[in-house]
């Protein structure tokens, strides 16, 4: 008897890679990183932490919660398990769940991602640009953080397109924000994973981050 053969393309494999990647996170079956906080700020309303790991530094975007603040106030290692698209970290306050990420660079290189070939954006041209609308939620001397929707996001994991984008408080940058559109680029290489542009010029995305809700300030 001939063997019944599935066929399915390299999107689908990744993102069983995806998912088997973390299931196994979250059921424990992949050893946790141990990493420590190095520095810590409150921000928009997020706890803008970055931890000591292995491979470097990597910046956090965590809900303000008594759990969250503890672990980014506590020197001590912590344990981080990796899943999709932030994991979770565990100490001895509790768990404490990233919902954004200032390390995109390393996100977009850390593992396999779903390839989001079938997309309506993406499928019409290898690096589409949609123009985006969104609105400033914070502003101070160094970035600014404003909320709408950035469909690209899923190249790295997300799947809502509702996000706070954090961008550097340049000149451009600023100008730009203000304007309250622009088109946005995903770069598969490189520093800047994701870039905003307008005739203004170009302004890079430094962090993502998912809006907070009542039941993240808990």
């Amino acid at each position: 008897m001939s063997r019944l053969r599935i066929p399915y393309s390299a999107r689908q494999a990744a993102l069983l890679a995806t998912l088997a990647w973390g299931m196994l996170a979250c059921i424990g079956l992949r050893e946790p990183d141990r990493v420590f906080a190095i520095s810590s700020q409150p921000r928009g309303g997020y706890l803008e932490v970055t931890f000591q790991t292995a491979d470097g530094p990597t910046g956090f975007y965590l809900p303000p919660t008594r759990i969250c603040r503890a672990l980014s106030e506590d020197r001590s290692p912590v344990a981080y398990y990796p899943g999709s698209p932030l994991g979770h970290l565990e100490g001895a306050a509790g768990r404490c769940t990233p919902v954004g990420s200032l390390s995109l660079v390393r996100l977009r290189d850390a593992g396999p991602r779903p390839l989001i070939d079938d997309s309506p954006l993406v499928a019409s041209r290898p690096n589409p640009r949609p123009n985006i609308a969104f609105h400033i939620v914070h502003r101070d001397a160094d970035v600014i953080m404003a909320r709408g929707r950035f469909p690209l996001a899923r190249q790295l994991g997300w799947l809502g397109h509702d996000l706070v984008a954090v961008v550097p408080a340049t000149d451009v940058c600023i100008q730009m924000m203000a304007s309250g559109r622009a088109t946005m680029a995903f770069r598969k290489s490189g520093l800047s994973v994701f870039q905003l542009s307008t005739g203004l010029g170009v302004c890079p995305i430094l962090g993502l981050a998912q809006p907070l809700h009542p039941h993240d300030l808990r």
